[in-house]
Order: structure tokens, then C-alpha cells, then sequence
């Protein structure tokens, strides 16, 4: 089973967390991979906040230390 330490959410307050819905990730019930639309490496990292923030063109970004 997967730390929830390891899950860190785009908002850095949790006001509850037993949230259903991190219990479902935890769980496998939710998969997250569909949901990433691109990955950069860090020396990239401008390239993906321009990609981010084209709505309509991505969906999650994420930059990969």
C-alpha cells in the first residue's frame, strides 16, 4: 500500500486527511496516470508551465525533479 506522504496534492492545506477520495487512490480504485496529459524533466520546467496553462491542451502537467 502506497504512503499518502508520497501523494502530494496541488493545494498544500488538507483540511481532512480521510478524504474518501485519497482513500480510493491508496486503495487503486482511482488511477491517476490517465489523467496526466505531459511529463518534462526539470531544465524544461517553463516549457510546462506554458504547457499548463493551455486548457485546452493539457489536462495535469507534471515536471519530474
Amino acid at each position: 500500500m502506497p504512503e499518502l506522504s508520497l501523494l502530494i496534492d496541488s493545494v498544500s492545506y488538507f483540511p481532512n486527511p480521510e478524504r474518501e477520495e485519497l482513500k480510493l487512490i491508496v486503495k487503486g480504485k482511482i488511477k491517476l496516470k490517465p489523467l496526466i496529459s505531459h511529463e518534462f524533466p526539470l531544465e524544461k520546467a517553463k516549457v510546462a508551465f506554458d504547457t499548463a496553462a493551455e486548457p485546452n491542451f493539457s489536462v495535469k502537467v507534471l515536471i519530474i525533479p
